[in-house]
């Protein structure tokens, strides 16, 4: 599995696009599985993750391949949300064996996916240089 999630910003600059792999796409509603487990009320997970934080497990059913085609558009609260249920779920499973158990992957999987989003974030507009 890649490790890195590719995120890309829209063409117009207003948003972004993630682009994960089916293998990546699993893994990011494995991940959203674990956290409402570990994080079963709503309103602390609200607290968490902000009011995008409810729209992560559509976003992430989506169907694998056209997920990897043509990306799935996201806001920066989308992505804010995304990386805070990541990192924040590494929290929660501090133990790399539970932590596998619950997400069938390891924690660096998930820390290089946080990572991912965190400069995908941070990408110029397609068609700009650096």
């Amino acid at each position: 599995m890649r490790a890195r999630l590719r995120v890309l910003r829209a063409d117009d600059g207003a948003g972004w696009v993630l682009r994960p792999g089916s293998d990546q796409l699993a893994l990011l509603r494995r991940c959203t599985e674990a956290f409402r487990t570990e994080m079963p009320d709503a309103g602390q997970r609200a607290f968490v993750l902000g009011a995008c934080g409810e729209t992560l497990p559509a976003l992430f059913a989506a169907d694998p391949v056209a997920a990897a085609d043509a990306g799935l558009p996201v806001t920066a609260d989308g992505l804010r949300a995304a990386h805070t249920l990541l990192v924040t779920l590494l929290a929660l499973i501090p133990s790399e064996q539970a932590f596998t158990e619950r997400t069938g992957h390891y924690r660096d999987h998930v820390a290089m996916m946080a990572l991912g989003l965190r400069r995908g974030f941070a990408a110029p507009p397609a068609g700009q240089g650096r």
